[in-house]
């Protein structure tokens, strides 16, 4: 368990756009309305590396597995918080879960 980073969420070409600013691994990408909460399709890298995009290019959809692309899941919680959850991450562990509040 980590404390606290900086995070952002804003609009990025008219879409919601989710940003884990410190820290030695970062991650960004898009997310999308799903059923109460929002699809997180976005990208992991680490410090001094650009932020990679989510490229889509999964196994399943035919090409060879990206290592640095994500999916999670971002829900609202009833205290006002939210949290952010991936399963399958690149580096560290089988899970991350972000946690985010104001």
């Amino acid at each position: 368990m980590y404390g606290w980073f900086r995070c952002r969420i804003s609009l990025k070409g008219g879409a919601p756009y989710f940003e884990k600013l410190t820290g030695s691994q970062r991650t960004s990408g898009f997310l999308y309305p799903q059923g109460g909460g929002f699809v997180y399709l976005g990208a992991s890298s680490v410090t001094g590396e650009p932020p990679h995009r989510y490229s889509g290019n999964g196994a399943e959809a035919g090409a060879a597995a990206t290592p640095d692309d994500q999916i999670g899941l971002l829900s609202r919680l009833a205290d006002g918080r939210a949290r952010l959850e991936l399963p399958y991450p690149r580096l560290e562990s089988t899970f991350d879960v972000i946690e985010l509040k104001r």
